[in-house]
């Protein structure tokens, strides 16, 4: 795992982990608005799908039917709500389809789980009737104690003996306020892993579970939760769990979710949208088209940082209808987004928080071309004019159809470029601003690996760049000994970042 804070992203590389989508029940799906005459093999042929796993609903007085489908696996649930999200025609009815709510059973309220405040009145401490202490006799600091050989997931069995357990457990688990699934040391992310290494529960059984690990840390730390960070490699990712998300999290102002790299449809985040309305730093990573995010996206009307990377299609045209004061855009490895200055340009930046902007990340390490994000002076001198706050800039310039002029933005501080050969490194540094402070200079993926198998040592003459830096970042590029004697005469400079195999403390001793 990595947690890219140069870069702004919650990078966690979920194609390294475990998938548990292929170890947890279907997904239940809801068939809305079809045809009273339909029948249940006309459903089957219209999906592919065995006529088992539908259930033909008829009510009397409604002009429409419905049909509840249950497919063998997640996976094909998936492929049925990714393959028809606009619905399908059945005779002269569109049907719709969407993911159905759990039973309210199995959606613990709050009020259920409240955690009880007990005094030592409530309790007998006196010895048993037989003259034997009992586990009362013990303060709460020993149970505490006691406790701390627990794993969460034994913990959370404790919590369910009686209300004195159950008020332990929340004083130990309880009152977070930050719950982040990239730190190693997070309590919550070990029960739900432990939970998902389960082999011997069902796939019904480990969803519950799984669901219920979840609805207990939300409500352990509702009031206190401003931070949370959740991943679907180790917990699920539905409308139930988003929804009880948006009910008990009503504090929260920092959310990241990383999806499975296997999904490919979109579960509706509204709920969270509408009710965490404190809500100012977003960030998603998934593999599904944004048209419904980003609409789902115009609920949050306080959002400042916006951070999405590795969807599909993303639409230009819907970010610019959201309406809040956005001051970070973070957008990477976007797969099929043509970014062409050669369309209006009221289709790319014409945003409503553009005044506010003070960070644009635009970046892509994908291997496909189509996805690349293309550069030219006319949306760079745009983009400046249209975001006079801007004091940082992170872009791809490994592709672009001239070369990049930085000079029209004013007030940058920091600039993060990517590029695509060493010689457009030097182009790239006559170009930028001369009260640049921050330099980070990066290689595209390709070129990276082309130096690495030729064992290639690039020159590139450091007196080009701006004298105002004071900070220069070189991740993966070395550098011959002439680049490090022009990079220490830089005047101003105080922090060098270089993560070269080939660099040594004597090339700094030249």
């Amino acid at each position: 795992m990595d947690q890219n804070k140069k870069g702004g992203q919650m990078r966690l590389w979920g194609d390294n982990l475990p998938d548990i989508t292929s170890q947890i029940a279907p997904l239940t799906i809801d068939v809305v608005d079809l045809p009273l005459s339909v029948t249940k093999d006309e459903i089957a042929a219209t999906f592919s799908i065995d006529h088992d796993c539908i259930t033909l609903k008829r009510e009397r007085g409604k002009k429409s039917a419905s049909a509840i489908i249950v497919l063998p696996s997640w996976r094909e649930s998936d492929v049925i709500l990714c393959d028809y999200v606009d619905g399908v025609c059945l005779g002269n009815q569109r049907a719709l389809l969407k993911q159905s709510h759990d039973s309210d059973a199995s959606q613990p309220s709050s009020e259920h789980y409240k955690p009880h405040k007990l005094s030592s009145e409530e309790f007998d401490l006196s010895p048993a009737c037989n003259g034997q202490p009992t586990l009362h006799v013990l303060n709460d600091d020993i149970l505490l104690h006691i406790m701390k050989y627990l794993n969460v997931a034994e913990k959370l069995m404790l919590e369910a003996v009686c209300r004195r357990f159950q008020s332990l457990v929340y004083r130990e688990l309880g009152q977070n306020n930050v719950i982040d699934f990239t730190d190693d040391g997070c309590v919550w992310r070990s029960a739900h892993s432990k939970l998902s290494t389960c082999r011997s529960k069902s796939p019904a059984q480990l969803t519950q579970d799984l669901k219920l690990c979840t609805y207990k840390m939300l409500i352990m730390n509702a009031n206190h939760l401003t931070t949370l960070r959740l991943d679907e490699y180790r917990c699920i990712f539905d409308v139930n769990v988003f929804a009880a998300i948006g009910r008990l999290a009503v504090n929260l102002e920092d959310l990241c979710l990383q999806f499975s790299s296997e999904r490919k449809h979109y579960t509706p985040i509204k709920t969270i949208f509408s009710r965490c309305t404190k809500l100012k730093t977003f960030c998603l990573e998934g593999r599904f088209d944004t048209d419904d995010l980003l609409q789902d996206l115009q609920q949050c009307k306080c959002l400042e940082v916006l951070r999405l990377g590795r969807v599909w299609n993303f639409s230009w045209e819907l970010l610019s209808k959201l309406k809040t004061p956005l001051k970070e855009l973070s957008i990477h490895n976007i797969e099929f987004f043509y970014f062409n200055p050669l369309m209006k340009r009221e289709c790319h930046l014409d945003f409503a928080f553009n005044s506010s902007l003070t960070t644009i990340r635009m970046f892509n390490h994908a291997d496909s071309h189509p996805g690349e994000i293309r550069l030219g002076e006319t949306l760079l001198s745009f983009m400046a004019h249209k975001c006079p706050a801007l004091t940082q800039l992170q872009l791809d310039c490994s592709w672009y159809y001239a070369p990049p002029n930085f000079k029209p933005f004013n007030n940058l501080k920091v600039l993060h470029f990517i590029a695509s050969d060493h010689d457009k490194i030097e182009v790239l540094l006559k170009s930028a601003l001369p009260d640049l402070e921050d330099l980070y200079i990066e290689f595209s993926r390709e070129k990276v690996y082309d130096m690495h198998l030729l064992n290639e040592v690039l020159a590139i003459d450091f007196s080009l760049a701006p004298t105002s830096v004071t900070s220069l970042t070189l991740p993966s590029v070395a550098l011959d000994d002439n680049s490090y004697k022009n990079l220490l005469r830089m005047p101003k400079l105080q922090r060098v970042f270089v993560k070269s195999k080939k660099f040594s403390m004597a090339q700094l001793k030249l």
